[in-house]
């Protein structure tokens, strides 16, 4: 499916804080209290539309950033802002 726009976020925090629970939530619209530990990168997309626009937002799980740093540089090209 083509899209006009796509935003990508990043979720970095402590492990076991209910990232990947987050990211299922927000890809599949359910709940699942119990998740096993990310290894590496997951990553989920869903389509939305505003003004007759399809925008793809892509949301990527990682494990805690201060471990993967190196790791994840290679994903987190073209980064623009960041939040705590």
């Amino acid at each position: 499916m083509s899209y006009a726009y796509l935003f990508k976020y990043i979720i970095i925090g402590d492990t076991g804080v209910g990232k990947s629970c987050l990211l299922l939530q927000f890809t599949d619209k359910r709940f699942q209290p119990v998740h096993d530990l990310t290894i590496g990168v997951e990553f989920g997309a869903r389509m939305i539309t505003i003004d007759n626009k399809s925008i793809k937002l892509q949301i990527w799980d990682t494990v805690c950033f201060l471990v993967s740093f190196f790791f994840g540089f290679f994903y987190i090209q073209k980064l623009v802002g960041l939040r705590d």
